[in-house]
């Protein structure tokens, strides 16, 4: 097999035209650009924790530092995804980003939780850490009776992670079925939207199992920190929606 005959097999679109024009979407909005100067700060936190941060074999801070791993490869692929045009798995992967925010939440409210859920077998686990208990259990200590995170984890089920009439909303624009990926603004800002608002919170959570940082984490902490006080004092709208 030749290196092209390689490439055919992972290549049946090219979706460079998309994504240049994505680009051109992103680079004339100011709000999109806020979003992902947010995303990419984030992002550069987490490689800098990653590298740094010391840990024992064994050890549940290994677990979690996986736990910031999941949360970078799922965050690159969604950027990747929606840059290309493929808005469902986009979203689909918010969805498992929301699973990791409230997830690494409940384990910040005691520790007890991330022991428990290391030591269980898969089946005790999913038992008993069903994301219907977890967000219960997250209202209950917050003393929230709206259920935003209920509303939130259903809608990007239903639009985006499970099979649904719904969910054809967003592979067709306009009420136009698209065959593969396809360029949208106003999708393209959705997804952003939703990425830069759930991606800092689970990161919050995560970092916070983690603490004390090393001071080699300081440059990238620090320009996260200045670049979030920014970004909620433009759109802290985003937060309370």
């Amino acid at each position: 097999m030749t290196s092209s005959d390689a490439t055919s097999v992972f290549l049946q679109l090219d979706e460079t035209p998309i994504e240049l024009e994505h680009d051109g979407i992103v680079a004339s909005n100011r709000e999109l650009i806020h979003h992902t100067e947010l995303i990419h700060a984030a992002l550069a936190l987490i490689n800098a924790v990653l590298r740094s941060h010391k840990y024992e074999q064994g050890s549940d801070t290994l677990v979690v530092l996986r736990l910031l791993v999941r949360l970078f490869n799922a965050t690159n692929a969604t950027l990747k995804l929606g840059r290309a045009g493929y808005f469902q798995p986009a979203f689909s992967l918010i969805r498992d980003i929301v699973e990791l925010e409230f997830l690494a939440d409940l384990f910040t409210r005691d520790r007890g939780h991330l022991t428990q859920w290391i030591a269980l077998d898969d089946t005790a686990r999913e038992k008993q850490f069903k994301q219907v208990w977890i967000r219960t259990t997250l209202d209950d200590l917050d003393g929230l009776k709206e259920k935003k995170r209920a509303a939130v984890y259903k809608m990007l089920s239903k639009y985006a992670a499970h099979p649904s009439p719904h969910g054809f909303n967003i592979i067709s624009p306009e009420n136009l079925t698209k065959i593969g990926p396809f360029p949208s603004q106003i999708v393209l800002t959705a997804l952003l939207q939703e990425l830069a608002k759930h991606f800092q919170f689970a990161l919050f959570h995560i970092i916070k199992l983690l603490m004390p940082l090393s001071d080699d984490t300081d440059p990238a902490r620090i320009h996260f920190t200045k670049v979030l006080i920014e970004w909620r004092r433009l759109y802290d709208n985003l937060l309370r929606a």
